[in-house]
């Protein structure tokens, strides 16, 4: 025979209370059970317990009290313990970390005056896109991200961090929903000033238990702020248009005849236009670590 009662605070404090009664061969035992839990920051909670059983059997009534406190592994990289002591049960101690290639654990327990050690280590190997890859452990669906020549950028999956690409431009996201979207987005603070993107998140669908390969086409923007000067002298006005041959699209000109142009090739040929003008004007461009190099002034010989 058994019966029993369970009560939970809503509070962002909780407090959960538990009593069980069982009888059993004529042998009747009671528990009651309280325990008070407040959350720490995002990640880190502490635990509070209080245990008392009463039972007709001789020597079965025990009281415990024990205290916890944990902080969970994030979805990225980074570390978790579990610490708890007890005035009658076991005593534990536990530190966990994770990085890109696994999840590494050390435990020790005290019981009964014995005590144990253990450490362990999991982590997993994946083959997608023809390239063999080390990771934590995959036990679904995953990603990869490809971000080519851009390493150390942050990646997150469904606004979690799960770390940083590497130094081919590379991260194992390990958990991804199966059939369904998962949102993995790059963060564009990390991206160099000079850097080009369509979008910063893509949406993965991948099947179960298979990879899916997620690219995020970024580019060195080749940039450079122009001076465009007319054949008399004065500059090409603010507002006119500077198309470059073989780009899509149009840079507007500000004050001063300054135009800033992107895309551009070791040489380059443009065509500026306003209201009934038309020139064009061809200029290099430099091989340099400046990410906004200042080029000019070029004069640009009217057409019509």
């Amino acid at each position: 025979m058994w019966r029993g009662a369970t009560t939970n605070s809503p509070a962002r404090r909780s407090v959960r209370s538990a009593i069980h009664s069982t009888w059993t061969a004529g042998v009747r035992s009671t528990q009651v059970n309280a325990t008070w839990t407040l959350p720490i920051g995002t990640s880190t909670s502490a635990a509070l317990s209080v245990d008392r059983v009463r039972s007709t059997a001789p020597g079965a009534d025990r009281d415990e009290r024990a205290l916890s406190i944990q902080r969970n592994l994030p979805l990225g990289e980074g570390f978790g313990y579990r610490l708890r002591a007890s005035d009658q049960g076991p005593r534990q101690a536990e530190i966990d970390y994770q990085n890109r290639y696994g999840t590494y654990s050390a435990e020790v327990a005290q019981a009964q005056g014995q005590t144990g050690e253990r450490v362990s280590a999991s982590g997993g190997v994946g083959f997608i896109g023809g390239n063999m890859f080390l990771s934590r452990t995959i036990n679904d669906s995953f990603g990869l991200v490809r971000l080519p020549g851009y390493p150390d950028v942050r990646v997150y999956s469904e606004n979690q961090e799960i770390g940083r690409t590497d130094a081919a431009g590379e991260l194992v996201v390990p958990r991804l929903l199966p059939y369904q979207k998962n949102t993995v987005r790059i963060e564009q603070e990390d991206l160099p000033f000079d850097a080009e993107f369509d979008v910063l998140a893509h949406d993965a669908v991948p099947y179960a238990r298979s990879g899916v390969v997620v690219e995020f086409a970024v580019r060195p923007a080749r940039g450079a702020l122009v001076k465009i000067m007319q054949d008399d002298g004065a500059p090409v006005p603010a507002g006119a248009q500077v198309r470059v041959e073989g780009q899509v699209g149009a840079f507007p000109v500000a004050l001063n005849g300054d135009a800033y142009l992107t895309g551009l090739s070791p040489r380059n040929r443009a065509v500026a236009t306003w209201l009934d003008h038309e020139c064009a004007f061809e200029f290099d461009y430099p091989e340099t670590g400046d990410p906004q190099p200042r080029l000019g002034p070029f004069v640009c010989r009217r057409l019509h």
